[in-house]
């Protein structure tokens, strides 16, 4: 019984219905917690708070995720629920535990963009004035992204993200360089 509990939240979840597929997810916990399913069943119980935006509980699901094949993604998962609730060194945390715990994931590049990204966030919710400003730790991440490699669009969004932190920093040449090299590479697209 306890694995039609898990594909019926499955169902409810992959139906939009994510506020009944967390309460079989976590009836599904409850009733069974040693179940080889545990893990999956707490990434996906963190996927449904997620994508309703209550992102505490999705933080706390996803940090439950402790093997298993979902264990990369709930370390995405985890430091994006830590992200939208603008707690960028939680976040930060996530992601580097992936980068160094699962050097050769397919989620590095993912993992060093939104590291970058939770970098930049710090530095631009800081009280250091416009000109004082240091993005090193987010240029040297979106920096990682094209050096490992990318599925999906992170390679030209963190070339962009380059070149808007050397704009940031008064270096045009730099910004310039950047911003054609996103051109040349990746056209005149968004």
């Amino acid at each position: 019984a306890s694995a039609a509990t898990f594909r019926l939240a499955q169902s409810l979840q992959r139906q939009g219905k994510y506020a009944q597929a967390i309460a079989k997810y976590q009836s599904f916990l409850e009733s069974s917690p040693n179940h080889p399913l545990r893990d999956e069943t707490n990434y996906q119980l963190g996927k449904s708070f997620y994508e309703l935006r209550q992102y505490p509980q999705a933080a706390q699901a996803f940090a439950s995720v402790k093997k298993g094949a979902s264990v990369e993604a709930a370390y995405i998962g985890l430091g994006n629920a830590y992200y939208n609730q603008k707690k960028y060194p939680e976040a930060v945390k996530a992601y580097q535990q992936l980068i160094s715990s699962y050097p050769k994931s397919p989620l590095l590049a993912e993992a060093h963009f939104w590291s970058g990204w939770a970098y930049f966030q710090q530095v631009e919710q800081s009280e250091i004035p416009q000109g004082g400003r240091t993005y090193d730790a987010s240029y040297t991440a979106f920096e990682r992204v094209l050096s490992v490699g990318s599925t999906g669009n992170f390679q030209d969004k963190a070339q962009y993200q380059m070149a808007e932190i050397r704009y940031r920093q008064q270096n045009y040449n730099a910004a310039l360089e950047n911003y054609q090299k996103v051109v040349q590479l990746y056209g005149n697209g968004e």
